[in-house]
Formats: C-alpha cells, structure tokens, sequence
C-alpha cells in the first residue's frame, strides 16, 4: 500500500499472506492510509502480487528498549552504538545529517561504513525493503512479550513492523556474515519518536526521544561492508535480495527488556 497526498508520501506498508485473507489485509491497509497521522491521503494504491519465489524462513532480531530522556542523549546514544560496530565517526555525522535534514528519501540510504559514500543506483530514491512478513504463530508470540516492555499497547504494532522489516536488512548474507553493518531508523510520523539502531551484534535496539515530538525529519540508513562498495555484483545481489526475494518470520528471538546503553553495550562485549 502507497498513499499520496497532493503527491507526497504520507505512509506505506505491505505483508505477505495468504490468498483467502488478501482482501481482510487489503482492507486493513486502506484503513491505516485513512487514520495515518501525516493526514488523511488524497490517492491510496493498493498492489497484490503473487509470489513466484519460495519463502525464506528467518529468525526475529532480539529486542531491546533504551530509556532515554531527550533528543540530546539519544542521538549520543545511536552514536555510541554505531561506533562500537565500528562505522566511521564522519560516517555517521553524514547519515545523521540526512536523516535530520530537509532532504526526504522514499526509501533507505546505502552508506560505505567507512567512506561514506552513497551506493543506491539513484541516491534520491534509496532502496526500499519489500516481500516481507511473519506468521501468525511468530506475531502472537512477538505481540504477547512486546507487550510487558513496550509500555503503550499502541506501539507494538509499529514495533512488529519495524523488527520484521530490520530483520530482513540483517539477514542479507556475504559469504555467511551479514551485508548490513548496522541500520539507523527514525520515522518521520511526527507523533513517534521512538526510533533503532539495528544489528547482528546488538540486536534490534529501540531508543525513545530520538526526535522532538511534531517533527517530520526522519529517514532509513543502511551502514554496508566496505565489499559491497568495490564489488558491483556483491552490491546488485543485496539490492535484489533486498528488493525482491520473500521472507517471512516463522521463529521469535528473546526479548531483553528495557536496558540502558552501557548495560546494552557492555553485554555484547563481555
């Protein structure tokens, strides 16, 4: 689902499921484009698409929450966790000024972890993440433990969403070790702001007040191993894995509750 308003973005969304459900989620669709937060759309695009391509099976990142007070500690926060995965300092400065800045992507930014530079074929669309989904049996589960850490009931649905699409970005895979160094994502709905830093190593890790309430600014970054950058084949197999190839959650990582960024940072290297 796409839906427009005087031909801006006001919100997306998409899942995989089965035929004898597509018009209840199809439904479910144009409903959330109506009662969206960025305004009521003026040109809502619903597309069903048969799959051709067998599902692929994954594993949900774990979740983690980081309680955080304000913009100012947050963002200090998604820094330290972005240096500890060993990005560039100038790298992040780069990303964090798109993401803050008045430029609007329709998908996610590729960055080089070390060079900054931008590795999307056309840098003012960006990639968008797409075939994605999970079980009912695994969004049971996942909604059920969200629940008690969340706090809001209301959030665990963006949540779900978030981890599913994040866990996909983590599973691309370069000779057995993931593609993505790490994902940076704030949303730009200006009643959320809670936004994650995303990886392997840390898991899916939520940081609140990573923006001032009623701000639009937000974006997706994807942090890349340096391989991809001097490797055309490596980088066109991750965009179509990205792009093109299904994946749905079928099996839930624990839950680690509400931490903060020492206790996150010091558990994985300890």
């Amino acid at each position: 689902m796409r839906a427009q308003k005087k031909q801006t973005h006001v919100s997306g969304a998409e899942d995989i499921c089965a035929e004898d459900v597509v018009h209840k989620e199809a439904a479910d669709l144009v409903l959330r484009a109506l009662q969206h937060s960025r305004g009521k759309p003026d040109n809502i695009t619903i597309n069903v698409e048969c799959l051709d391509i067998p599902l692929r099976m994954i594993r949900s990142l774990p979740v983690v929450t980081c309680q955080i007070e304000d913009e100012e500690e947050a963002q200090r926060a998604l820094q330290r966790l972005l240096l500890s995965l060993g990005i560039e300092d100038t790298v992040i400065t780069m990303a964090l000024g798109l993401i803050y800045g008045d430029n609007r992507l329709t998908g996610a930014a590729l960055f080089d972890s070390q060079t900054g530079q931008r590795l999307e074929p056309v840098p003012s669309n960006g990639i968008r993440v797409s075939r994605l989904g999970i079980t009912q049996q695994a969004r049971d589960l996942l909604t059920q433990q969200l629940e008690t850490t969340v706090g809001q009931t209301g959030s665990v649905h963006r949540v779900i969403e978030a981890v599913v699409l994040a866990s996909k970005v983590a599973s691309a895979r370069i000779d057995s070790v993931s593609a993505v160094i790490a994902e940076l994502c704030v949303s730009d709905n200006p009643d959320y702001t809670t936004g994650y830093v995303a990886s392997e190593r840390f898991g899916y890790v939520r940081i609140t007040h990573i923006k001032h309430s009623g701000d639009y600014a937000g974006g997706r970054v994807f942090f890349l191993k340096p391989d991809l950058s001097l490797n055309d084949t490596l980088l066109s197999d991750f965009i179509h894995y990205i792009e093109r190839v299904p994946v749905i959650i079928d099996t839930i990582s624990p839950i680690r509750g509400i931490r903060t960024i020492d206790e996150i940072i010091g558990a994985t290297n300890s």
